[in-house]
Order: structure tokens, then sequence, then C-alpha cells
């Protein structure tokens, strides 16, 4: 079991293979894993400093974008991620 809760953590799809494997040999079945969340570059920028606690306006200025366009990125990151809130994509983004 600690191979695999360790294999989940460092995200090593081959380790998590055999460390299922040998769980239910032993009679034990764990639910499966969820693929990470895929953002792309942008969104992933935006969302990290909108989580560093950053307004949507003051990301704005910093990366020469309307205010709007932010707002769109951050929804999409929202949806993504299933996170309702900024202080909730520290916690994804680690």
């Amino acid at each position: 079991m600690a191979a695999h809760v360790a294999a989940l953590v460092a995200q090593d799809a081959d380790l998590a293979r055999i460390a299922e494997r040998e769980l239910n040999r032993c009679g034990l079945w764990l639910p499966p894993v969820e693929p990470p969340v895929a953002l792309n570059p942008r969104e992933r920028e935006i969302a990290a400093l909108a989580a560093g606690g950053m307004t949507s306006r003051a990301i704005a200025a910093r990366l020469t974008l309307s205010v709007r366009t932010v707002d769109s990125h951050l929804a999409r990151v929202f949806t993504k991620t299933g996170v309702h809130s900024r202080e909730g994509l520290i916690a994804v983004l680690r």
C-alpha cells in the first residue's frame, strides 16, 4: 500500500500499476486514479498568479491582457480543476 501511495504522489504510472496489481493480488481494490488536470501554459500562469493573491486587474496589467480575458482563463481553470476559489488553486497547482 505504501508503494502505491508513493507512486501516486510521484505520479509514476508504471509503479502505480505494479502496486495496484500487488494490492489486487492481496484481494484489495482501489478506485482508479484520475489523471492530473491538463492546464495549458497560459491557464497555469494565470492560475499561479491568482493563487498568489493577485487580482484579475493586476494579472491583466502584468500580462498585458484584458480583465475579461483573465477572468475567462480563470473560469476555464475552475471548470477543469473543479475548484471554486482562488485559494483552492493552491492545492491544485502543487
